[in-house]
């Protein structure tokens, strides 16, 4: 079983940065309860504060798809059309271990 690591990017609306923040750190508290949820965590752009960025580890891609699956997510997708302007753009990404474990990879 391999690690998934994904990052999604989100573009709040104008006017809608405090709101999209909002929703977003309500599907995080049940996130963090899922299983195979290594992090979850939410960041935002320093030189644009509408853009949030979700840096994700899992413990493997179905572990993924099932949080997407996830009532909390998919209450996040029915609002998301008011709070966000588009769909999140999502990277999935492979670790290229090397040097330090605990520096060279997440």
């Amino acid at each position: 079983m391999s690690r998934c690591v994904a990052i999604a990017t989100l573009h709040a609306r104008e006017g809608k940065e405090e709101d999209a923040r909002a929703a977003l750190h309500e599907a995080q508290r049940s996130t963090h309860q899922e299983a195979g949820c290594g992090l979850y965590a939410l960041h935002v752009d320093e030189s644009d504060p509408r853009t949030l960025v979700m840096i994700e580890i899992w413990d493997a891609d179905a572990s993924l798809e099932s949080h997407i699956a996830s009532p909390h997510v998919q209450a996040l997708i029915a609002k998301s059309e008011t709070l966000f302007d588009g769909p999140p753009e999502i990277q999935k990404l492979t670790p290229l271990p090397f040097g330090d474990s605990g520096k060279g990879e997440l």
